[in-house]
């Protein structure tokens, strides 16, 4: 299935992929689920360590519900049905960061009244305020680099 959207009671509340998810489910081999026939739950751990809870019908025009647990639920979830010995390892880690990694040292500046001339340039220029930093750093360094080698 992929992405799959989860919304909660506030809203959209995140995504998880199921195909690259572990998963667990509680339906026998005649189709029976803890909520009757043709009726039940799944649990998954994603790659970015959250549970999501699964409440699945086969039936036509019922579709399927998802919703994240903490750890506690899902442990509770996996105890009930006799899965807890299988995914005791994946309870106690920690989640893993999302978003890019850091590259180099973050580095605080008050810009001041420079704030305003670099916000339009990175405009101009149709980048970030960060990589218009950057650019202009290495420019200045380049040109720092250019004027010590012709006084040399």
């Amino acid at each position: 299935m992929a992405r799959i959207n989860i919304h909660g009671p506030a809203g959209y509340e995140g995504w998880f992929d199921d195909e690259h998810s572990l998963g667990w489910s509680d339906e026998d081999v005649h189709g029976i689920g803890s909520l009757g026939p043709g009726r039940g739950e799944s649990l998954y751990h994603t790659t970015g360590g959250r549970w999501v809870l699964e409440t699945w019908s086969r039936h036509e025009g019922e579709g399927s519900v998802y919703r994240f647990l903490t750890d506690a639920e899902a442990r509770d979830w996996l105890a009930r049905n006799d899965l807890l010995a299988e995914a005791e390892e994946l309870l106690d880690t920690e989640p893993r960061p999302t978003g890019r990694p850091e590259i180099g040292n973050l580095i605080k500046i008050r810009l001041g009244g420079l704030l305003p001339p670099l916000d339009d340039y990175a405009r101009r220029h149709h980048t970030s305020r960060a990589n218009a930093i950057r650019h202009l750093i290495r420019r200045g360094l380049q040109e720092e680099g250019t004027s010590r080698n012709e006084s040399a």
